[in-house]
């Protein structure tokens, strides 16, 4: 910075800022990636800073040209290991800059699955292998629309990164996300097992959208090795099979020792034989006593079956439970659902009422109950007249109120951006809720937040 004239007319001393000090104003504009390419252009001192937030994040999605799918994934390690036309070196402050990679395949996200799988969402386990081998500080990994294949010839990692040099050990990661996993050979699918081997720990791990296997469970068992110990786990419409084999896995590695702390499951329903939540139940029971969080979102389906033949699943272990969420799970969009909104929300505050009541005596240290409730402005018209009916809430307050430990029940309502809950929406909601129950609002806390996705 240059310096400025004082009043006398003299010349003032140049004002230097400390590096320390804009390293620190650098780090906050993580997010902000025009000023970032700004402040990398300042000086050289400010280069490496600049660079190692701007590539914190990076992002590879594969994209159409003409007729065939480009995989940007194995084009990028190229990239990184100086194997591109210009034969540069290698890109060593790329690589010990990135904390956050996410391998993205291209899918039709807005159909219903199975999806026509391409080729080139194939991801070759030794390219993955390679990628963990080169970034020293990768912190979380998501792998959207791709699945995990055999070593196809379009990808010779071994050519740019011999297998002599690939880890087989890999350092802990933060988080793992798989999502929208639909291969379409029965060969590929262990592939996905092995993978979450490799790490002897993993803080967050997240399975979405993987379906059923076209081949029998005994197959997966036999492939299964041992898993990684997890702090939380996220299963999302995961396939029965698939997830008796992932449960399998958490429990040889140990996570039943009490590192398991948060789970969140939301099951899907198909029949009552293969209704998701059967198989999670007794994954449950396993892992209930060092659970501090538990988030459920069930299929109408298996809490209008509930209301009929009782809890689907028992909350007895979770004697250390301090929050507990059970949202609903239906799609908001449908017409079909706008119409019987308030059905639903009637059958789902009864039925979690029924979980609640039967295993009331274990549950002695849970803190707070929350209620996620899509629905948008759908809400404003459905949520307060399910709230004037006496006999959906008279059972659930009598329950809620023989907790000791409850300070707080939260009634969250989503809403998406293009059908945004207006003012008056959201203050009609929260006088509906605040009165709905009148046991437990007395002396504890009733919360009424809103999002928007």
């Amino acid at each position: 910075m240059t310096g400025q004239e004082d009043v006398a007319g003299a010349v003032a001393a140049p004002f230097r800022l400390l590096d320390d000090l804009a390293y620190l104003v650098i780090d906050q504009l993580r997010d902000d990636k025009p000023t970032l390419v700004a402040c990398s252009l300042v000086c050289s001192a400010w280069l490496y800073r600049s660079q190692r937030n701007l590539f914190r994040s990076i992002t590879i999605k594969n994209y159409p040209c003409r007729f065939e799918i480009i995989d940007r994934s194995y084009e990028f390690f190229r990239f990184l290991q100086g194997g591109t036309e210009d034969k540069s070196t290698p890109k060593t402050h790329i690589m010990n800059s990135i904390r956050h990679l996410e391998l993205k395949g291209w899918m039709p996200y807005d159909k219903i699955p199975p999806y026509p799988t391409k080729s080139a969402d194939a991801l070759p386990l030794t390219l993955l292998r390679a990628y963990l081998t080169i970034l020293p500080n990768l912190e979380s990994l998501a792998l959207r629309g791709r699945y995990i294949a055999d070593d196809y010839p379009v990808h010779p990692t071994e050519s740019l990164l011999g297998s002599s040099h690939l880890s087989s050990f890999f350092r802990p990661l933060n988080a793992l996300t798989i999502q929208r996993y639909d291969s379409p050979s029965r060969r590929d699918l262990p592939h996905l097992f092995n993978f979450i081997g490799l790490f002897p720990r993993i803080e967050s791990l997240s399975l979405s959208g993987l379906w059923d296997p076209p081949f029998p469970l005994a197959n997966l068992l036999s492939h299964a090795q041992r898993g990684p110990v997890i702090n939380k786990l996220e299963v999302d419409t995961l396939a029965s099979p698939l997830a008796a084999v992932l449960y399998d896995l958490l429990r040889r590695s140990g996570c039943l020792s009490g590192h398991l702390t948060e789970v969140s499951f939301s099951g899907r329903w198909t029949d009552q034989s293969s209704d998701d939540t059967t198989v999670f139940s007794p994954f449950l029971h396993d892992v209930g006593a060092g659970l501090l969080v538990l988030k459920l979102k069930l299929p109408d389906e298996t809490l209008d079956w509930m209301l009929h033949n009782g809890p689907a699943l028992s909350l007895r272990s979770c004697t250390m439970l301090q929050s507990l969420t059970l949202a609903m799970e239906f799609d908001e969009d449908s017409l079909v659902v706008r119409e019987w909104l308030g059905s639903c929300y009637d059958t789902s505050f009864r039925a979690y009422g029924v979980l609640l009541e039967h295993d009331i005596a274990f549950l002695q240290a849970l803190r707070e109950v929350v209620f996620p409730l899509t629905g948008g402005s759908f809400a404003v018209q459905n949520f307060p007249l399910v709230t004037a009916i006496p006999e959906t809430w008279a059972g659930l307050d009598d329950t809620l109120v023989k907790l000791p430990a409850l300070e707080c029940v939260r009634f969250v309502f989503v809403s998406y951006s293009f059908d945004k809950i207006p003012l008056t929406g959201e203050e009609v909601l929260r006088r509906s809720a605040e009165g709905c129950l009148p046991l437990v609002g007395t002396n504890r806390r009733i919360d009424v937040p809103f999002k928007v996705r």
